[in-house]
């Protein structure tokens, strides 16, 4: 009798429907670059992104989402100063540094039954928890003569 008292409720407790809320730690690497005009010498900055995740599933198809997420944004751009004849006479190394704090919002709709798929669309709030712009020069042989941070610049 006792042994029946602890399986019945295992019996039903399994009689549940699924899961419907799912939340977990997500992170990577993360590559951004700009694009701006007239300039070639544009590297990517390749940092760390991630963060906590959150969702939730109204239905079999559809999903609402909510992330808040750490990015680390930036860009790196070398600048050659020559003479007349072209000879480069300093390089200047300039490392553009900014971290946000986001927060994607999204809706989603699952499908398929042998094959399954989704789709999310939604907004991502970010907001700038700090910039920093790096500055290094050096001369014609790669030494360094010089060099520069500026933080917190808007």
């Amino acid at each position: 009798m006792k042994n029946l008292f602890l399986w019945v409720p295992c019996l039903v407790a399994l009689n549940v429907y699924g899961q419907n809320q799912y939340a977990g730690v997500t992170g990577g690497i993360l590559l951004s670059n700009n694009n701006i005009r007239n300039s070639q010498n544009l590297d990517d900055r390749s940092a760390f992104a991630g963060g906590l995740t959150y969702t939730f599933h109204f239905n079999e198809r559809l999903t609402f989402g909510a992330d808040l997420l750490y990015l680390q944004r930036g860009f790196r751009d070398d600048i050659y100063f020559t003479d007349q004849s072209g000879y480069v006479e300093e390089e200047k190394l300039f490392r553009f540094n900014f971290d946000y704090v986001a927060v994607p919002l999204k809706v989603g709709y699952n499908f398929g039954q042998q094959l399954y798929g989704f789709v999310n669309v939604g907004v991502m709030p970010s907001f700038l928890d700090q910039s920093v712009i790096k500055s290094e020069t050096f001369d014609a042989n790669g030494k360094q003569t010089d060099s520069d941070e500026f933080s917190n610049i808007s």
